[in-house]
């Protein structure tokens, strides 16, 4: 028989390794109920939709800042100024602009290299060794009137806007609107009036030499007379304010000749045609300063450009168009007088106050290099093409009428 001791084992439940243990019970008062969570995970789903939408309005800016200032932009510029006479074209003094053009801190002095620094400028480094050359180059379109230096993506049709009529009325006869009161059609003003040419005979510059005067009887407000000497000869009503607006603060100076530029729009609604007039600085990688200069009526006589703004970098200016079609009107008069007269219309990406007149532009009349008879001979071309522009008819009027 067997024994019952040696038949029986001892069995020991081992539970398994993993297995169940049921959650304690919630605290009194506070049973879990179905949805309990839905509020937090409402507040939750709200910020992660925020963070979405900020996100993408951010990266929205991002991709327009980076369309308005692209490397296409850039590349445009260099390679516009490697083809208008191979200089870098330091249009210093058109670059500065107002809270109304820019939507942005303004830029710095130059498009390129700083060449005229403002008068009120203390912290500059100290300026290398010179003195540098000055010397003579044609920088003209050749007799192209469609010629831009075009530092915008935009394509404008030009030879649509040239057959289009004035974006203004056309001068009247003084008879009919004036009644011999005299009220200005154009104003001419100097955002930038301490500019300065060189001296007769000047070959070479310094460092330290800025270009500038507070004399208007040799400075560009000078070159503005000339311009208004020739209007009234003409026949036509002008207004010339001789205000430096840069002589207090060269970084308000736009926003100075914008104000007043409103100021003159208001107290003589007669006014049509507003003309910024400047002096460009252009200047090559070696510290050479460019005279851009040709011969009319065999006169020495300083290339002329005209500065169209846009509303590319942010301006309220949608109606840029109707003041190219002004430019290249006058483009085709200037070419008339001398086809190496004019440089190419430079075609800006801010608006320059230009956006209160579709008669209203900048103008570069001679650069830093040019003397001051060379610019004032350019001024009187400039003011006869413009009198043909709104006339419709000849302006016989030349230099050797005004100047003496």
């Amino acid at each position: 028989m067997t024994d019952p001791k040696q038949s029986m084992q001892l069995i020991v439940y081992e539970p398994p390794k993993e297995f169940y243990i049921p959650p304690p019970p919630p605290p009194a008062g506070k049973e879990e109920r179905p949805g309990g969570n839905f509020l937090t995970r409402f507040v939750t789903f709200v910020c992660a939709l925020a963070c979405i939408l900020t996100v993408t309005v951010i990266l929205l800016n991002v991709m327009d800042w980076c369309a308005r200032f692209s490397l296409r932009e850039q590349v445009l510029t260099i390679a516009n100024r490697a083809l208008l006479g191979q200089a870098l074209f330091s249009l210093d003094d058109s670059t500065l602009l107002s809270d109304d053009d820019f939507p942005f801190p303004a830029p710095s002095d130059s498009a390129g290299e700083t060449t005229d620094p403002s008068p009120a400028d203390t912290t500059s480094p100290a300026a290398p060794a010179g003195p540098y050359p000055i010397r003579t180059a044609d920088l003209s379109a050749g007799g192209d009137i469609f010629a831009t230096f075009n530092e915008t993506t935009y394509e404008p049709d030009g030879a649509a806007l040239l057959a289009a009529p004035l974006p203004f009325a056309d001068f009247p006869a003084w008879e009919e609107i004036y009644g011999g009161t005299g009220e200005p059609y154009i104003l001419i003003l100097h955002t930038h009036g301490t500019e300065s040419y060189a001296a007769e005979g000047q070959t070479t510059y310094r460092p330290e030499d800025s270009f500038r005067t507070a004399d208007t009887a040799a400075n560009v407000v000078a070159v503005g007379k000339a311009m208004a000497d020739t209007f009234a000869a003409a026949g036509i009503p002008v207004l010339h304010c001789r205000e430096m607006f840069d002589r207090e603060s060269y970084s308000d100076a736009y926003t100075l000749s914008s104000a007043a530029v409103r100021d003159y729009l208001a107290e003589h609604p007669s006014i049509r045609i507003v003309l910024d007039v400047h002096r460009d600085s252009v200047i090559r990688a070696d510290k050479t300063k460019i005279r851009p200069a040709t011969e009319v009526d065999g006169e020495s006589t300083a290339q002329f450009m005209i500065v169209a703004g846009t509303d590319f970098k942010g301006a309220n200016h949608p109606d840029w168009q109707k003041n190219l079609n002004f430019a290249l009107k006058i483009q085709k008069n200037m070419t008339d007088y001398s086809h190496t007269l004019c440089r190419a219309i430079n075609l800006r990406g801010a608006g320059f106050h230009q956006q209160y007149l579709p008669g209203s532009l900048l103008l570069e009349i001679g650069s830093c290099g040019n003397t001051l008879d060379e610019a004032k001979r350019t001024a009187v071309y400039a003011a006869a093409a413009i009198t043909e522009t709104v006339t419709g008819k000849p302006c016989p009027i030349r230099p050797g009428d005004i100047l003496v």
